[in-house]
């Protein structure tokens, strides 16, 4: 299973909401400078996994997964 779309709004360190695609089959990388909210998106990531991992009660993240086979 892979994460193809990621939708978070009122992330902590993010303040607009904001909608990732994957670009294909391979390995992704978040990049920038500290403070910026790298971490935040990774702690949403985890709660799409595991439900009792969820960033915040304000926040609002979904995800859309396919199956590979």
């Amino acid at each position: 299973m892979k994460l193809k779309r990621l939708v978070i709004n009122r992330l902590r360190g993010i303040s607009q909401p904001f909608e990732i695609e994957a670009a294909g089959a391979g390995f992704h990388v978040v990049f920038g400078p500290n403070g910026i909210g790298k971490s935040s998106i990774c702690r949403a990531v985890e709660g799409l996994y595991w439900e009792d991992r969820h960033p915040s009660p304000l926040t609002s993240v979904t995800g859309e997964f396919e199956w590979d086979g």
